[in-house]
């Protein structure tokens, strides 16, 4: 709940009602698997940071394919890169989230915001602009189907962080001042536009360079590589851009790493450096079986899935919107309104649509969301 310091903890004052403390467990356990793959993607921006470094250049798309394939084919770099930056993030947890990160998240995110712009500016002049642009807004009423507007909300979850405990671990440190509210339409509207100027730069360079605009995770360490050695100045703008992704990436995974690691000091009074150290190390174990199944392990697969995507599928497609529709539905039905507004001191009409939106549209798109992740939508038409 708001207003509850780092020393009172996030579960200092929960008693969860008949079954509801299993939701809980629901986020925790998925933001966990979750980090097992995410660190060793972010392990990818590290590789590639390194490279940037040494002077790394592309003169092609296929060399930048190919080097990513590279990095794919080689297990042991990638359980480098993973270990470096597993322990990262373990290194900060073990110590507290408030010193250092919030300090320095006031730097380096602005930072990366400013790189982003240049990068765009970058991409109109030296890029496909208009293909970008036409590629992300243009209006094309046949493209706006179910399945696209289903995928989308999909999406918000995984790049909110929402289901997952993480909000929650951060929204424990707030101040009772601080506005649940307006935060909140802070950090969509800051996602969103991070979001727009991302895709502009990418795209742009993507269709420049003759790249696949659907490759996945790793256009952004095909286009940008590329483009960063064409440009003047490349290679260090490919240094502090990759340091700045780096940095997002190590937030993001505090984030996911946190809450668990908060459940055991508080709940079982286990040291922080022992409940994050004993944590991370099984989180890396299970990345390190990530690494693999993109090589050694590739043709073992569960469902047509390798570990990789199957953990994906089973967190983003699962787990996330399970536990989201739990919480609707808690804080909805559960919780007595007059706790709901003494949290979000909303009142008057911005209130009363924002509840309405919680208890009824919210729980129907979520299972909406739900349904079309696991193909019944389908099956049913």
């Amino acid at each position: 709940m708001r207003g509850l310091k780092q020393k009172r903890g996030i579960f200092h004052d929960s008693r969860p009602t008949l079954g509801w403390g299993l939701v809980g467990w629901v986020g925790i356990v998925g933001a966990l698997l979750i980090l097992s793959f995410y660190s060793v993607v972010a392990g990818w921006i590290v590789d590639y940071l390194f490279k940037a470094l040494s002077g790394l250049r592309l003169e092609n798309a296929e060399a930048a394919a190919n080097r990513f394939k590279a990095l794919l084919a080689d297990p042991l770099q990638m359980m480098l890169c993973h270990t470096l930056f597993l322990a990262l993030t373990v290194g900060v947890v073990a110590r507290g989230v408030i010193a250092g990160i919030e300090v320095a998240n006031r730097i380096m995110m602005p930072g990366l915001f400013l790189i982003l712009a240049l990068l765009t500016v970058w991409g109109g002049i030296a890029g496909d602009m208009p293909a970008a642009w036409d590629f992300m807004f243009a209006f094309k009423p046949e493209a706006i189907t179910p399945a696209v507007i289903l995928a989308a909300v999909g999406h918000a979850f995984f790049s909110l962080s929402l289901g997952m405990g993480a909000i929650m671990a951060y929204g424990s440190y707030l101040d009772r001042q601080s506005s649940i509210a307006g935060t909140s339409l802070w950090v969509a509207l800051a996602g969103t536009l991070v979001g727009v100027l991302a895709g502009l730069a990418i795209f742009s360079l993507t269709f420049a360079y003759g790249l696949e605009p659907a490759a996945g995770p790793g256009l952004i360490l095909q286009a940008l590589p590329l483009a960063f050695s064409h440009m003047p100045g490349g290679q260090w703008f490919g240094v502090f851009f990759f340091l700045l992704v780096l940095f997002a990436a190590w937030t993001s995974a505090i984030s996911l790493l946190e809450p668990f690691v908060a459940w055991l000091t508080e709940r079982m009074r286990l040291r922080r450096p022992v409940a994050a150290w004993g944590t991370g190390l099984a989180v890396w174990w299970l990345g390190i079986g990530v690494c693999l199944s993109f090589n050694r392990w590739s043709g073992h697969t569960l469902f047509g899935l390798n570990l990789f995507e199957l953990l994906d599928f089973m967190t983003s497609r699962i787990m996330m919107p399970l536990s989201g529709l739990a919480i609707a539905i808690f804080v909805g039905w559960i919780m007595t309104r007059a706790q709901v507004l003494d949290e979000m001191q909303l009142s008057g009409l911005p209130f009363k649509a924002w509840y309405l939106v919680l208890r009824y549209l919210a729980p129907l798109g979520i299972l909406l969301v739900f349904a079309h992740a696991l193909g019944w939508l389908a099956w049913l038409a």
